[in-house]
């Protein structure tokens, strides 16, 4: 048995909420978080959600589809994904 549970994304403090973090483009996140478009890397019950803009939700969906997903640490701001200790 893993002594590894979910898996977490987390972001850079420099990171603005009010910037994309896939594609950095300043001032294209709305509030509240849910209003925005939900990675394609975050969709799985074991990890913490990460928005990005609407436009990259949709080349999220386009690159999933031709099975080129770019990576979260990839991303102009990068989020990191870590598995988190179950003890």
């Amino acid at each position: 048995m893993s002594a590894y549970g979910p898996r977490q994304l987390t972001r850079p403090l420099d990171h603005r909420p009010d910037t994309c973090p896939r594609c950095g483009t300043p001032r294209t996140m709305r509030r509240p978080p849910g209003a925005n478009a939900l990675s394609r890397w975050t969709r799985t019950g074991d990890t913490v959600p990460l928005w990005v803009c609407d436009d990259c939700g949709n080349a999220e969906g386009l690159q999933e589809h031709f099975g080129a997903l770019t990576p979260p640490d990839r991303w102009v701001h990068p989020a990191t994904i870590e598995d988190r200790p179950t003890t």
